[in-house]
């Protein structure tokens, strides 16, 4: 996979900003003390919630699998498996390149086209997008004056003065790559290559994407994928157990948490590093708890979830390379 200059800079800019947030979640912090309740954690709660981190991710395996069963492709479990891990373990470094990563494993594994595999992670991206979208609406509605207030003014309020500060640019910068787009097509030399190109990606694009219709255990996709979120729901609500300040959230806080914290994750920093833990901390003050309670849970949570995605990111990297290497031998 190569990376170019701009992936590089994007790279940089997003770093930058995850430490911005992380200036900002633990610029108060009595690092001693916090350190204390760190390790006095309850970690086998920890360690069941990596298990359904596992779990999830042989789930999304098989279900990629289901995607790609009706365009002719059977991959190897293990190889969708891998293909995975190495694209969480990728976001580390790059944030949004995972996706292209694991689709450049399965493509180099199983020799399925590249555009084909993107068309299904696209697909499973816009799924995941309407399940945590239908999750926030319920739990909007079962405690709507709590929930609600959280999402108005820690998101909905933020994201629009943004917005609104930033109108003139946004606008601007959509409408001067819109422009160079199509002056590029009408004027270079290889308009027609170009073209033809784009067109082969786009069609191949859409070849994945409409494999969903031809699905043949719809009734199975569709357990999968919420096993997949309930597995992410309990990574979320388990860990809550592991400290005694959080130890009596109930399921629909879980969920909470889920919500809250996926939005923090779909930040494009690597990892949701800061995001996750600043918007997490906020969210648990809502209950009362103080600022150090919500960074102790946040930190726990994501860091856990970190060295876990490193270390299987890391044996999944080893398969790869050993089994590239043998189909050479």
């Amino acid at each position: 996979m190569k990376v170019s200059v701009v992936h590089i800079a994007k790279t940089i800019l997003f770093s930058s900003l995850a430490f911005i947030f992380l200036f900002f979640a633990f610029k108060h912090v009595d690092f001693s003390s916090f350190w204390t309740d760190i390790t006095q954690a309850n970690y086998w709660w920890v360690a069941i919630a990596i298990v359904c981190a596992l779990i999830g991710y042989i789930l999304r395996a098989v279900r990629w699998n289901l995607l790609l069963e009706p365009l002719g492709y059977t991959p190897l479990k293990i190889n969708s498996f891998h293909a995975v891990v190495f694209g969480y373990f990728a976001n580390l470094a790059f944030p949004r390149l995972g996706e292209v990563a694991r689709c450049g494993v399965l493509n180099r594994k199983e020799q399925i086209p590249i555009d084909t595999l993107v068309g299904t992670v696209i697909i499973e991206r816009i799924i995941d997008l309407v399940m945590l979208a239908l999750l926030t609406i319920i739990t909007f509605f079962i405690k709507i004056d709590f929930f609600g207030s959280f999402i108005y003014q820690h998101i909905v309020l933020p994201s629009s003065e943004a917005v609104g500060r930033n109108y003139i640019l946004i606008v601007s910068v959509l409408v001067i790559m819109t422009i160079v787009f199509f002056v590029l097509l009408r004027y270079s030399s290889k308009t027609n290559l170009i073209y033809q190109k784009i067109q082969s990606f786009c069609r191949g694009i859409l070849h994945g994407i409409v494999s969903i219709k031809s699905v043949s255990n719809k009734p199975l996709f569709v357990i999968y994928t919420v096993a997949i979120w309930a597995m992410y729901w309990l990574m979320s609500w388990l860990v809550c157990f592991s400290l005694e300040a959080t130890s009596h959230f109930t399921a629909v806080d879980g969920l909470f948490l889920l919500i809250v914290g996926g939005i923090g994750m779909a930040v494009p920093v690597q990892g949701g590093i800061g995001v996750f833990h600043f918007i997490t901390t906020q969210a648990i003050t809502m209950y009362g708890l103080s600022e150090h309670t919500g960074l102790l849970y946040a930190t726990v949570n994501h860091e856990s979830q970190l060295l876990f995605i490193i270390a299987m990111g890391s044996i999944s990297s080893f398969y790869i390379f050993i089994a590239k290497n043998k189909q050479h031998v």
